[in-house]
């Protein structure tokens, strides 16, 4: 068996060989383009990819603990007013449990989707909002539902996300020896050609929550940089397709997403970004622009 395999990845290294190999490149006509990339991008990234895993990141663990115990205590407070909002309801939940064979724990476990169904929908008799899913107890149901059930059961999720995602988890995964967080890097993780990260993920981190970010921090002597490409996929877009239109609003500083937003809504330019001329949010903008973002990565990657 081991001998097989070994055989058949020299098979495919005789196979590629022709392809891929820097020495057939001027003779390598069908795939020349695949073959640059593989030799002078892939390749030599790998170095760098090694260093990034083994340098690691630091993490501030005396935060960490702070953190630990502020969002455990509002863990606490969000379970007391769920319960709180839950009392009206007992009656109700003791006569639902005895001609249902006890099918709700007490006390009620909101973490069970089933449980979390029966009190919303047979109980307390909500409105069906989403008639695909008309039991359903997904965040952006228990948005649109609205109820302060639905928002206490929302704040439980979100600091338990928060806890055992990242506060509480992350330090447990720091390596012994240096003391830091090393993860993976997939160079080939994803369909649309972009890294990913696991084990753990650190492309994952909540920005809405910006204690979390907080936890990680510079090595002595050292900065945290964030920087990224500012719309990458929509620039190659207007240079490979030579859309004449496109590239005029990249010439005029234009957010494309924006742009193309004000035409798809037929709506001003600057009522489809983010922010207003004077600096302040724009929901509806902001609102626009995600949307119309969403579909034209999602036709690009298509």
């Amino acid at each position: 068996y081991a001998g097989h395999d070994a055989d058949m990845t020299y098979d495919v290294y005789e196979f590629q060989y022709e392809f891929l190999s820097i020495d057939n490149y001027e003779q390598n006509t069908i795939y020349a383009g695949l073959a640059y990339v593989f030799n002078y991008i892939e390749m030599p990234i790998i170095k760098v990819v090694v260093d990034m895993e083994n340098r690691g990141i630091c993490i501030d663990t005396k935060l960490a603990k702070e953190l630990s115990t502020k969002y455990n205590n509002l863990l606490v407070q969000a379970r007391q007013d769920f319960y709180k909002e839950l009392e009206p309801y007992m009656d109700a939940i003791y006569e639902y449990n005895k001609s249902h064979n006890n099918v709700l724990s007490v006390p009620f476990n909101y973490g069970s989707p089933k449980q979390l169904s029966i009190l919303l929908y047979d109980i307390l008799k909500v409105d069906v909002v989403d008639k695909r899913n008309p039991r359903g107890t997904d965040a952006n149901i228990l948005e649109k539902l609205n109820t302060p059930i639905c928002k206490a059961v929302l704040r439980c999720r979100e600091y338990e996300k928060l806890i055992n995602t990242y506060i509480d988890k992350i330090p447990t995964n720091l390596n012994q020896k240096t003391g830091r967080l090393h993860c993976r890097f997939n160079p080939t993780g994803t369909v649309t050609g972009r890294f990913s990260s696991s084990d753990p993920n650190l492309q994952n981190i909540p920005k809405f929550t910006k204690d979390v970010r907080k936890m990680f921090v510079a090595s002595p002597g050292h900065v945290l940089i964030s920087c990224d490409y500012s719309q990458q996929e929509p620039r190659i877009l207007a240079h490979l397709s030579g859309d004449e239109h496109l590239q005029q609003a990249y010439r005029d500083g234009k957010d494309i997403y924006a742009w193309v937003a004000s035409m798809v809504y037929n709506v001003p330019y600057e009522e489809c970004k983010e922010f207003r001329p004077d600096g302040t949010k724009n929901p509806d903008g902001e609102k626009r622009r995600s949307t119309l973002k969403a579909i034209v990565l999602g036709i690009m990657y298509s």
